[in-house]
């Protein structure tokens, strides 16, 4: 009897260059200075994520405000022109 491979051998090297690639990431942000900085920058964020998050909603609402108000400025200035335009087309 011939035993069969579960395993293909393709799947040892996918998963030896998945781990590769984890442990350099590893060792990068570990390892060098520029990583660490990485590092501590992102936990500076996490430990106040609530606070982040918050200024990030108020920012988004402040700019669609803004947005908002330039589209019905726009729309209103348009709609006053085809006003405009029909009043002078009905009156000849």
């Amino acid at each position: 009897m011939v035993k069969e491979q579960k395993n293909k051998p393709e799947d040892f090297w996918a998963g030896f260059a998945f781990g590769a690639s984890i442990a350099t990431t590893i060792a990068y942000f570990l390892g060098t200075k520029v990583g660490r900085k990485y590092v501590r920058s992102f936990l500076d964020f996490s430990d106040d994520l609530e606070g982040n998050l918050k200024n990030l909603l108020k920012n988004i609402n402040t700019q669609e405000n803004s947005f908002g108000k330039e589209i019905k400025k726009f729309a209103k200035q348009n709609l006053d022109e085809v006003i405009n335009k029909l009043e002078h087309k009905l009156k000849t």
